[in-house]
């Protein structure tokens, strides 16, 4: 497992309850992230998802910076917001409600590597929780 140059975005509205999955599926990569940017837009359940990102030992908090919008912009804004405060040349996007495999990030750098792509998409499962 190794880091790598990347920045995780992540647009926050009022997903509290999928927050801590959310993360927790970054930190469990195959290749870690460098930073997790968190853009809340100005959600109701905002003490919860700071009492989240307080929960994870000290090591782990110093690769989440959050952010809050101070009106609701839509995810749309907080998405190129958390974009322009990344400090690292890749950059994954992962709504607040969703989670990754454990090789995404991985699997996603390896094929823009192998193919010099400028950018790459992936495909998506539902999963009814």
């Amino acid at each position: 497992m190794k880091e790598i140059d990347i920045s995780v975005v992540i647009p926050y509205y009022n997903d509290s309850i999928f927050l801590k999955r959310t993360i927790d599926s970054i930190f469990k990569q195959t290749l870690k992230a460098s930073e997790i940017i968190i853009v809340d837009d100005c959600s109701q359940d905002s003490n919860k998802a700071i009492e989240i990102i307080n929960s994870y030992a000290s090591e782990l908090r110093n690769k989440i910076r959050y952010h809050r919008n101070e009106k609701n912009m839509n995810g749309s804004y907080s998405r190129n917001f958390g974009i322009k405060k990344a400090e690292y040349s890749y950059i994954a996007l992962l709504d607040a409600d969703d989670f990754w495999g454990e090789t995404h990030l991985e699997v996603n750098v390896r094929e823009i590597k192998r193919t010099n792509a400028d950018f790459i998409f992936s495909n998506y499962l539902f999963k009814d929780v």
